[in-house]
């Protein structure tokens, strides 16, 4: 393979990648508006749901430490993710939720700081490992709803 053939090969997967977000992404906002107007009903289950939340959670943490040139949309999956994680803390509260969400109280104005100046996150390596850790605890804090919404009591 030619260095040309991997730059076009690279920026196809790229483009795959981020539209398989942007599509998980969607499926966060319809649930978000779901659960805050009760006359809006999508017909998306809470596994594809939860399951949207852990894979922006995680894609954005991973991407955020490879240190990917689409800061800025990444940050807005961030946002997401970490709003989500607020109303799993704050709208259902437990011992394992809350912790977490107000741990992760700066998050989302971080995140939305960050999308209009990128070179925060690219530059400031404390704050781009906080906002990290906020989208991976919100990812496992969703995969921890999905496996108790499955248990049989």
């Amino acid at each position: 393979m030619t260095e040309g053939e991997r730059v076009k090969f690279g920026k196809v997967v790229r483009v795959i990648g981020l539209s398989i977000i942007l599509i998980a992404e969607i499926i966060i906002v319809a649930g978000l508006v779901a659960d805050l107007d009760p006359n809006f009903r999508p017909n998306i289950s809470s596994d594809w749901y939860f399951s949207s939340v852990v894979f922006v959670g995680i894609m954005v943490g991973l991407c955020l430490l490879r240190g990917t040139r689409a800061v800025r949309f990444l940050c807005f999956g961030g946002t997401l993710a970490t709003v989500f994680l607020f109303l799993l803390g704050f709208g259902w509260p437990s011992a394992i939720y809350t912790p977490v969400a107000i741990l992760a109280l700066p998050s989302p104005i971080l995140f939305l700081i960050a999308a209009a100046f990128p070179s925060l996150v690219r530059n400031r390596q404390v704050l781009r490992y906080y906002l990290v850790g906020c989208c991976f605890a919100s990812a496992l804090c969703s995969i921890y709803q999905i496996w108790w919404n499955h248990i049989e009591i």
